[in-house]
């Protein structure tokens, strides 16, 4: 997966989830000696999260565009920061130039797999009252977790649901496939899962 890296001298990003590369933190994380303030700029990552360690503060600085499980609780304002914005802003963001894109590094290491979360009793009956708030025809925002896959799994008897979401996971797929979700009533992009991004 290409990840895009600028000056080293001064901030980089790194792509998130899936294809996070593994292959560039390593390599930015052996280099941390020679390395000084750089900012790593991301999606919530997948992996250890190793840059973000406090023995790499004077290296590396992480500013977090969505924070994922590997750095929540590890926030301090002298290495790594949270940078509030929808995720469907982002690619403006890097369009504007805000941070500069200059090189790619490319892998072929195979990307990470989350299982889906073995649901409990109580996420069951929480998505089985919440799919029957939800009529036919409505459209979803739909977030990744435990909750939100109950919830997706309890709407598979549902027809004509829309989907605008910047967030994937296997229950929306599920409903695509089925054609629980065929977007034809949203009033936003018609015939569209998910937002546009321009």
């Amino acid at each position: 997966m290409p990840s895009h890296v600028s000056d080293p001298n001064n901030e980089s990003s790194i792509q998130g989830a899936a294809a996070t590369p593994r292959l560039l933190i390593d390599a930015l994380v052996d280099a941390a000696p020679r390395l000084e303030d750089v900012e790593l700029i991301h999606l919530h990552t997948f992996g250890p999260a190793r840059y973000a360690d406090p023995q790499l503060a004077k290296s590396l600085r992480v500013a977090n565009l969505f924070v994922g499980p590997n750095l929540r609780g590890r926030f301090d304002e002298d290495r790594v920061d949270d940078i509030p914005c929808f995720l469907s802003e982002i690619p403006r963001l890097f369009r504007s130039r805000w941070r500069p894109l200059h090189h790619a590094v490319e892998s072929d290491e195979p990307l990470y797999e989350v299982p889906a979360p073995k649901l409990s009793d109580e996420e069951r009956a929480i998505g089985r009252i919440v799919a029957g708030l939800i009529d036919d025809g409505s459209t979803l925002q739909a977030g990744i977790g435990a909750v939100p896959d109950a919830i997706l799994q309890a709407l598979s008897s549902h027809r004509h649901l829309g989907l605008h979401t910047e967030m994937w996971s296997d229950g929306a797929l599920a409903l695509l496939r089925s054609g629980a979700i065929d977007n034809s009533n949203k009033a936003i992009h018609p015939g569209r899962s998910g937002p546009r991004c321009d």
